[in-house]
Parts: C-alpha cells; sequence; structure tokens
C-alpha cells in the first residue's frame, strides 16, 4: 500500500510535470509563432527584391528606349595609341580599346591603321585602310553588343 508521504510526493512530481509540459507546449506555440513571422519576413524581403529587380529591369528598358528617340550620334571620334574614344551628341563620351578589334577576328590592328576613318550619319564608323565598320552600339553598349 502506497503511504501518505509518497502520494504527496507523487502528487508534486505530477504537478512538476504538467506544468514542465504546460512551459513545453508555451515555448512551442512561440517557435511556431517565430517561424511564422520569420516566413512572412523572407516573403516580404523577396518582394522587395523582385520589386527592385522588376524595376531595374524597367528602368533599363526605359533608358534604352530614351536613347533610340534621343537618336544619339558619334560626332567626334579620337583614335589614341590603345583606344578609340567617341564624342556623342548627348554629351558622353564612350570608349573602346583597340584590341577588342583582335576579339571582333580583325588582325592586325593598330592605332595608325585606324587613323584614316569617315563617320557615316552618326552611327557607324568607316575605317578605311582596314576596310572596317563599327557601329554606334559598340560604343553604347559594349563588347557583346549586337549588330544592327
Amino acid at each position: 500500500m502506497t503511504s501518505k508521504k509518497e502520494l504527496k510526493t507523487a502528487s508534486r512530481d505530477e504537478g512538476r510535470i504538467v506544468v514542465e509540459n504546460k512551459e513545453i507546449v508555451q515555448e512551442i506555440k512561440e517557435i511556431k509563432k517565430l517561424q511564422e513571422q520569420t516566413n512572412t519576413d523572407v516573403r516580404e524581403i523577396k518582394s522587395v527584391l523582385n520589386g527592385n529587380r522588376e524595376r531595374d529591369n524597367s528602368f533599363l528598358e526605359k533608358s534604352k528606349k530614351e536613347n533610340k528617340k534621343k537618336d544619339i550620334k558619334i560626332i567626334n571620334l579620337e583614335v589614341q595609341e590603345d583606344k578609340l574614344v567617341a564624342q556623342l551628341s548627348d554629351g558622353r563620351g564612350a570608349i573602346i580599346p583597340i584590341d577588342w578589334f583582335a576579339k571582333w577576328g580583325v588582325k592586325n590592328i593598330t592605332a595608325d591603321k585606324l587613323k584614316n576613318y569617315e563617320i557615316w550619319r552618326g552611327k557607324n564608323i568607316h575605317f578605311t585602310d582596314v576596310n572596317e565598320v563599327l557601329g554606334i552600339e559598340k560604343f553604347i553598349h559594349g563588347f557583346d553588343a549586337p549588330c544592327e
């Protein structure tokens, strides 16, 4: 038979277990709330990042369209030892390294071979000594610019 002392001890122990279980359940609830809040925060951050990416892409597209609308032209060209420096009609200067000609498949190009040129309608430069044409898009959009 169980004594009164043992019953009191067992009752206290069961009470502690119940209290500890309630505390654990409460902690689990708090953790779940934090997880939900974190997931919400992550979704909001992704949304902002995606929105910024969309705005950046939108800005780039708008910028390209505005450049076409402005009808930017090459108004002057300076042939330097290792680069071509174009002055554009919108006030910008643009530089292309002469090394790029080799990457485009045009071999043995030097600054001296590029000194004789003609600017055609502000959109292309014809280098008469090597019979090569370089379009404005290479100055504006860089090495990988598509040829138009």
